[in-house]
């Protein structure tokens, strides 16, 4: 190719033909430019499309750890429930419908914080985040890891130390245990009757719902995101 443009090139100054030569000699120059436009685009995109692939496996086990989290909401959501349903009915003075033997352990409920996506972290950590082209999976991972999980864990913490600091100790002191497990039924029906325990119960309802709402939302996230990640996935797949 390129003996093929000198042959030209010297055809025209041989005819003394400087003004096709001058004309052709900048199409040259043209066609070279847009050869190497066109080279420059082709190694962008490859580049682009090797960073694609690189977060693929971080990808991969963000969406499994993903799955995990929606486990967790959904089984702990399911143990709220439970909760819910005891404060409620002692709230409301239906002390038949729960079994107050189970009131020290069901009062002094309190929330664990949860340690989230590693993956996802390790991601951050080493700057690949940039590498993920679709901008709504990397807002939404940002939302969620970033806002949802970290409010869960400032909500689970707070509540974790205020029934450490505020609860376990007047239960103690009040509800002694009878068995491992077991409290004395009528010392707590005592209590609730005299309205000392009614406060706290609320209290612990509030934070149950509160809980449970958390839950309820960061586990639809969670799924929204994994799906995200799996149609994302396919997009790039080799």
């Amino acid at each position: 190719m390129i003996k093929f443009f000198r042959k030209i090139r010297q055809k025209l100054l041989t005819e003394n033909k400087f003004s096709k030569y001058l004309l052709y000699a900048i199409g040259e120059i043209i066609l070279v430019v847009i050869g190497i436009l066109i080279a420059l685009s082709i190694n962008n995109w490859n580049e682009e499309r090797k960073q694609e692939l690189g977060v693929r496996s971080y990808l991969e086990r963000v969406a499994v750890d993903l799955a995990l989290d929606m486990e967790f909401f959904s089984k702990q959501g399911g143990n709220l429930d439970y909760q819910i349903k005891y404060f409620k009915s002692v709230s409301k003075g239906n002390f038949s419908e729960v079994n107050l033997s189970d009131f020290h352990s069901k009062i002094s409920w309190n929330s664990d914080p949860r340690i989230f996506s590693q993956s996802y972290r390790s991601l951050e950590k080493n700057g690949k985040l940039s590498y993920i082209s679709n901008r709504a999976l990397l807002d939404s991972l940002r939302f969620y890891f970033d806002d949802r999980c970290l409010i869960f864990n400032d909500w689970a913490n707070w509540h974790k130390n205020f029934v450490v600091q505020n609860i376990e100790g007047y239960v103690m002191h009040n509800l002694p245990l009878v068995s491992a497990k077991k409290t004395d039924s009528t010392v707590v029906l005592a209590a609730l009757k005299k309205g000392e325990l009614i406060s706290i119960v609320n209290k612990q309802l509030n934070s149950a719902i509160v809980m449970k709402g958390l839950m309820q939302t960061n586990k639809q996230t969670a799924d929204n995101i994994k799906q995200m990640i799996e149609g994302y996935l396919e997009k790039i797949k080799e």
